[in-house]
């Protein structure tokens, strides 16, 4: 099975979701960001039809131009690992938000993207944990390519990593 309802309130996983061509939108409830993803991390960012902050993505767009992801780079030793690519081993979907499960090498890592209820901003919250018997240092690096098509779209970039 492709998917399967995990309560009434339309909540869903998959597995293998980086397979297909889908994505979700995420929005708070004035509507004042409209955004949507896919399971490798691509969509856009936008106020409305006319204010984007990233670029326009169709459902080509989604699949294969590199100007519609959300990267994440995370290096631990010398392994480098590109959050919007690989398989997904699970995806969580409710409304309005997406969470992703990735095996990295001994690491995994949770991604949970959504637009909270009173900010009219996309956050992307990523936890790794080690699996492996030894520890081990990682460096997280982040970037979105900005399109910003209007004269009124500011961006304020905020990443933060606990350790």
């Amino acid at each position: 099975m492709l998917y399967r309802f995990t309560d009434d309130k339309g909540t869903f996983e998959a597995g293998g979701a980086h397979r297909f061509q889908w994505y979700v939108p995420l929005a708070n409830p004035q509507g004042s960001i409209l955004s949507s993803i896919s399971p490798n991390l691509s969509g856009d960012i936008k106020r409305d039809n006319d204010h984007f902050l990233t670029v326009p993505a169709s459902i080509e767009d989604l699949r294969s131009s590199p100007l519609c992801r959300r990267e994440f780079f995370i290096r631990s030793g010398r392994s480098i690992y590109r959050l919007s690519q690989g398989e997904v081993r699970k995806q969580q979907t409710g409304v309005l938000y997406q969470r992703l499960f990735k095996q990295l090498g001994s690491l995994e890592a949770e991604i949970l993207n959504f637009v909270p209820v009173d900010l009219a901003a996309e956050v992307m919250e990523i936890t790794i944990c080690n699996r492996g018997s030894r520890p081990v240092e990682i460096t997280p690096t982040s970037f979105i390519p900005l399109y910003g098509r209007s004269e009124r779209i500011c961006a304020t970039i905020v990443m933060s990593a606990l350790f």
